[in-house]
C-alpha cells in the first residue's frame, strides 16, 4: 500500500499493558538488554500454526497476529498447591514465563481461544496463559498482511530433531499491515520501543464509522475521564491512549478532536470531530514517549534534567533514600539527604548510569547541563565539609556553599569537583555552559567575601543577599570572571543562560529600587519584580538589565533565548497590572504564571501575557523551540488550567497540584498545546529540557501512587518519588488560535465568537453580553445602535493581532 498519491486518515492509539502483580518480572538485571531491543514482528514461516502471521513481543504481553484479529496473551507461573484462579496468594514468587505450549497454537487457560472454544489450564499447578482478541467486526475476512521495514537481523528456529521442521533466516518487520480490513481502510500495527502502536488508514471517501474493535475475552471496556481506553482481563488492565488527531495534506497540519466511542458488547469504534475534512489526511496520535518514577523508598525530588546528543535524559535532585536505584555508581550512599545524578537511556526503562553525589551532611543538586561528549556538569548547595573534591578550585567549605561538578560520561568519576562560596552561605540554582567547556553559574550568596574576578560589581548590597554570576575555566579550577548582582537589598538570581557569543543572561527576581538597570524595558520597581540581565561576554559590563513586573509581587524567573535572540522570560505573578502584549488571557486570581518574550535588546514585549487558572499557577521551566515558541512548566492547583488537545484533560484529583506543560506561539497567537500530568497526589514539575528533535523532557516530583506512566523503568517506591517524562514533538498546528472572547460561552476564543456578532448584526441572534452599551470600534453612538459592519472588521482585526482592542470587552 502507498500513502505517496492520495490523501488519507490515520487513527492511531498506544497499547500499555499494566501487568498485574503476579505477573512481576524477577529477572530485571539479566532481561534488562533484551527488552530494550525494539518491537520486531517477526513472520510464520512455518514455525507456528498456519493461522499466525506474524508475532510480536510487546512488553508485558506477546502478540498473535491473524487475518481474523489480533491476540494478546498472557502468562504467569503458579505454585504448586495454589489456586489458579487466585495467584495473587503467592504474587511475591511469580515469574513471567515463556510458554512453549503455545508456541503452535495460540491458547489460554480461561476464555476465548483463536477458535472461540473454552480452554482450560494446561499446566494447572505451574503455568497460565490467557488470550484477549482485538477482532474487527465486519471487516473484510481475508485482508493481505504484508511487513513493513525489514530489520537488520533474522530469526531461527530449530525445534526438534526434524530438519524439515527447522525454520532459519525468518524475517522481522518494524510493522505490519491489513490492506482493506475495511473498504478504504487500512490497518498498521508497529512499535515504539516496546509499546505497541496501531493506525487506521482511512482513504478519502471512506467511512470512519466502519471501524468497529471488539476485545474478545476481556471483563469489561471502558472510557475513563482522560480519554482512554480502559480494557479489564481476568488478570490485568489494557491502555489504550487517547487518540490525538491533526489533519495533513503533506503541507500543512491541522489538530482536530477525536475521542473513542463506546458501542455494545465490548466493542469501540472512534468519532471525529465537525471539522474533520475527509478530503484532507488526518493523524490520530498519541505523545507521551516513556513516564517513569525514579526514587527510593524514602522523599526524593528530581530538580533538574538535560538531555544529550542521543537523546538520553540526565537528571538530578536531591534523595533521602538510602536505596535510591544506583548503577556504575561514582559514589553509594553518604548523608543525611544526598544529591543524585542518573542518566537514563532513550527509551526510559534502563539506567546508563546513576549515582550518589554527596558528603556527610545535606547537599542538594538543583541545575544540570550536559556537554556534546556526554559530561554532566552539577551545581547545587552543600553543607558537607567532605563533599567529594577533584583538581578544585576551592578546598574549603563555608557555612553552606555552592558546588560545581563535572562527571564523566559513564557517571563513575569526576573530570573535576569544587566548592564555590565564603563565609556565609551560598546557594546555585542554575548553570549553562558554552561551546568550550566553560560552565556559567549563578545563585545567592549572603556573603560579603564572595570570590569576584574582574567583577561588573564588586561588593554586595548591605547585609542582604544577592546574586552572583561566576565563569569557571573548563578545568574548573579557576575563575575567568565572578561577580556580584544586586541592589540595597534582597536580589535573587534563579536561571542562567548562555548565547552562542558568550554572552551570560540572568534572571531572577529583586526587592531592590536599585537594581542596576541597563536599557532597560522597565525603570520602576513595585513590591518584587523580576530581573533580566544580559552580560557582555567579559562578564565585566551589561548589555542590557530591566525590571519586569507589576506593582505587587512578582516571582521566578525562568529564561530561554530564541535562535533569533528574543528572550522568554517565565514566572509567575499576584497582580492584575503585570505587563501584557497579545494577553491569552488577564489576571484569574491569586499567582498566576505568566510568559514574556522580550525583544533582543531587552527594551520591548513582543509577547506577553498571564497562564493560569483561578487558583495558585507556577512556573519551573522553560526551552525556546526552532521557531521561536515558548514551551514552560510547572505546577497548578488550579482546575481550570487552559489546556489545547492534551494528553491529560483534568487533574489528577480536586485538591493537590499537577504538572502542566505548555506550550505558546511566539509571535503572540495563543496556546499551540498544553496539558496536565498528574495523579490523585501532589505533582509538581521542577525541570524541562528539549531536544533537537523538538521532543520535550520533564522532571519533578511526585507522592501519586496512580502518576500516569509508559513503559517505566521504575513503578511508585513510596514517600515521595521523582518522575521523568519524556512527550515527543513538534508541537503545535498549523492555524494559530485567535483570541478576544467575545460570546462568553468558553473561557478562550475561537471562531464563533465572530459567527455570534454576525448573527446579531444580521438581527438573527442576540447582543453580546458584555457589549450591551457600547460598540466594539468607538465609532457612532455609545449603545447597540453604534453596532454595525465597522466593528466586525475591527473585531477581526483584533482577533487576528493586526489591530487594537475593542473599546468595549477589553
Amino acid at each position: 500500500m502507498s500513502n505517496t498519491s492520495r490523501s488519507v486518515v490515520w487513527l492511531a492509539a498506544v497499547v500499555t499493558l499494566c501487568a498485574s502483580a503476579a505477573a512481576v518480572d524477577q529477572s530485571v538485571t539479566v532481561t534488562r538488554n533484551i527488552a530494550s531491543m525494539p518491537l520486531a514482528f517477526t513472520e510464520n514461516r512455518g514455525q507456528w500454526d498456519d493461522r499466525v502471521l506474524f508475532r510480536a513481543n510487546a512488553s508485558g504481553a506477546k502478540m498473535w497476529f491473524t487475518t481474523g484479529g489480533a491476540y494478546y496473551q498472557f502468562t504467569r507461573r503458579v505454585p504448586v498447591g495454589q489456586d489458579p484462579r487466585n495467584p495473587d496468594e503467592h504474587s511475591g514468587r511469580l515469574n513471567r514465563v515463556t510458554l512453549s505450549a503455545v508456541e503452535g497454537q495460540v491458547s489460554r487457560s480461561e476464555g476465548v481461544t483463536p477458535s472461540g472454544v473454552e480452554g482450560r489450564p494446561h499446566q494447572p499447578d505451574s503455568i497460565e496463559s490467557i488470550a484477549i482478541k482485538t477482532s474487527f467486526v465486519g471487516a473484510n475476512p481475508n485482508p493481505q498482511m504484508t511487513g513493513i521495514d525489514a530489520m537488520g537481523y533474522k530469526c531461527n528456529y530449530f525445534i526438534g530433531n526434524d530438519p524439515d521442521e527447522w525454520h532459519t533466516d525468518v524475517p522481522n518487520f518494524e510493522a505490519i499491515i491489513y490492506e482493506d480490513i475495511y473498504p478504504g481502510i487500512d490497518l498498521k500495527y508497529y512499535g515504539n520501543g516496546k509499546q505497541m502502536e496501531y493506525d487506521f488508514i482511512v482513504s478519502p471517501g471512506a467511512d470512519v464509522a466502519q471501524i468497529r474493535v471488539q476485545y474478545e475475552g476481556a471483563k469489561s471496556v471502558t472510557v475513563n475521564s482522560r480519554g482512554d481506553l480502559i480494557v479489564e482481563t481476568e488478570w490485568n488492565t489494557i491502555t489504550e491512549a487517547r487518540p490525538f488527531v491533526y489533519q495533513d495534506d503533506g503541507a500543512t497540519r491541522r489538530e482536530l478532536a477525536g475521542m473513542y466511542v463506546l458501542l455494545d458488547d465490548n466493542t469501540f469504534g472512534f468519532e471525529l470531530g465537525h471539522d474533520y475534512d475527509p478530503a484532507i489526511p488526518v493523524v490520530i496520535d498519541p505523545t507521551i514517549e516513556y513516564s517513569s518514577y525514579l526514587g527510593g523508598s524514602a522523599d526524593d525530588t528530581c530538580w533538574a534534567i538535560a538531555v544529550d546528543n542521543s537523546g538520553m535524559a540526565v537528571v538530578t535532585g536531591g534523595t533521602y533514600s538510602s536505596d535510591f536505584p544506583i548503577e556504575t555508581p561514582y559514589q553509594i550512599n553518604q548523608g543525611d539527604q544526598d544529591a543524585f545524578v542518573t542518566k537514563l537511556n532513550s527509551t526510559g526503562d534502563g539506567l546508563i548510569f546513576s549515582t550518589y553525589l554527596g558528603g556527610g551532611s545535606v547537599d542538594r543538586a538543583r541545575a544540570i547541563a550536559v556537554d556534546a561528549n556526554g559530561h554532566a556538569f552539577v551545581t547545587g548547595h552543600t553543607f558537607s565539609s567532605d563533599y567529594p573534591t577533584e583538581n578544585p578550585f576551592q578546598t574549603v567549605q563555608g557555612e553552606a556553599d555552592v558546588f560545581v561538578t563535572q562527571l564523566n560520561s559513564s557517571g563513575n568519576g569526576l573530570i573535576y569537583s569544587t566548592y564555590l562560596g565564603a563565609s556565609g552561605w551560598e546557594y546555585g540554582n542554575s548553570i549553562a555552559l558554552d561551546d568550550s567547556g566553560h560552565a556559567f553559574l549563578t545563585g545567592n550568596t549572603l556573603s560579603s567575601n564572595f570570590p569576584t574576578e574582574n567583577p561588573y560589581q564588586i561588593d554586595p548590597g548591605l547585609n542582604a543577599t544577592d546574586a552572583f554570576v561566576t565563569k569557571l575555566n573548563s578545568s574548573g579550577n579557576g575563575l575567568i570572571y565572578s561577580t556580584y548582582l544586586g541592589g540595597s537589598y534582597i536580589d535573587y538570581s534563579w536561571c542562567i543562560v548562555v548565547d552562542d557569543r558568550g554572552s551570560a543572561f540572568v534572571a531572577g527576581y529583586t526587592f531592590s529600587s536599585d537594581f542596576p538597570t541597563k536599557n532597560p524595558f522597565q525603570t520602576d520597581q513595585g513590591e518584587r519584580d523580576v530581573f533580566v540581565t544580559k552580560f557582555n561576554s567579559t562578564g565585566d559590563s551589561l548589555i542590557y538589565s530591566t525590571y519586569l513586573g507589576s506593582s505587587g509581587a512578582d516571582v521566578g524567573a525562568y529564561i530561554a533565548v530564541t535562535d533569533s535572540g528574543n528572550i522568554i522570560v517565565t514566572g509567575s505573578t499576584w497582580s492584575s497590572d503585570f505587563p501584557v502584549q497579545y494577553p491569552l488571557h488577564l489576571h484569574r486570581g491569586y499567582y498566576d504564571a505568566f510568559v514574556t518574550i522580550l525583544s533582543g535588546a531587552g527594551d520591548s514585549l513582543i509577547y506577553s501575557t498571564y497562564l493560569g487558572g483561578t487558583d495558585h499557577d507556577y512556573v519551573f521551566g522553560a526551552a525556546a523551540d526552532g521557531q521561536g515558541n515558548a514551551i514552560v512548566a510547572g505546577y497548578t492547583d488550579s482546575r481550570n488550567f487552559p489546556t489545547l488537545n492534551p494528553l491529560q484533560t483534568d487533574p489528577g484529583d480536586n485538591v493537590n497540584a499537577d504538572v502542566y506543560l505548555t506550550v505558546l506561539d511566539g509571535s503572540g497567537k495563543g496556546l499551540l498545546y498544553s496539558t496536565y500530568l498528574g495523579g490523585g497526589g501532589r505533582d509538581r514539575g521542577h525541570g524541562l529540557a528539549l531536544d533537537d528533535s523538538g521532543n520535550v523532557y520533564v522532571t519533578g516530583s511526585t507522592d501519586s501512587p496512580d502518576f500516569p506512566t509508559s513503559d517505566p523503568y521504575q513503578t511508585y517506591q513510596g514517600g515521595g518519588d521523582g518522575f521523568v517524562a519524556k512527550l515527543s514533538g513538534p508541537f503545535g498546528c498549523c492555524i494559530p488560535p485567535i483570541r478576544g472572547d467575545v460570546n462568553l460561552m468558553s473561557e478562550y476564543p475561537n471562531i464563533a465568537d465572530v459567527t455570534w456578532l454576525v448573527f446579531y448584526m444580521f438581527e438573527e441572534g442576540e447582543l453580546p453580553p458584555c457589549w450591551s452599551e457600547a460598540n466594539v470600534d468607538g465609532v457612532g453612538p455609545d449603545d447597540v445602535n453604534g453596532v454595525n459592519i465597522g466593528d466586525l472588521v475591527y473585531l477581526v482585526d483584533y482577533l487576528f493581532h493586526i489591530g487594537p482592542e475593542p473599546v468595549a470587552c477589553p
